[in-house]
């Protein structure tokens, strides 16, 4: 099956999703860390991944939704990661940012 094959394969994926997101493209980066994750829950370079993406969306203000989104699924996916302060943190974070730019 194709799911096995990419579990197979976590190494060349998480390679691939740091040189997407290296070229701009964070949520197409997102989606393969994301199947990493899927994968191993506990995949830290996916983790650590989709965490600096996340940051990167809601720090910018490009897309406090999408950081929501996948603040979300990473508690889900991997909630007893040592990193779950720093979901958690972010989550808040992206929350506020979110609230403030539909008031403003």
């Amino acid at each position: 099956s194709k799911r096995a094959e990419l579990a197979l394969d976590r190494a060349s994926l998480t390679t691939i999703a740091g040189a997407t997101l290296q070229s701009g493209e964070s949520i197409e980066a997102a989606n393969i860390y994301a199947m990493v994750l899927q994968a191993d829950k506990r995949d830290p370079r996916a983790i650590k991944g989709i965490l600096k993406i996340a940051e990167q969306l809601h720090t910018s203000g490009s897309d406090p939704d999408a950081a929501v989104r996948l603040y979300r699924f990473l508690l889900r996916t991997a909630p007893e990661s040592p990193l779950v302060e720093f979901m958690q943190e972010g989550l808040a974070a992206a929350e506020q940012k979110r609230a403030l730019g539909k008031t403003g």
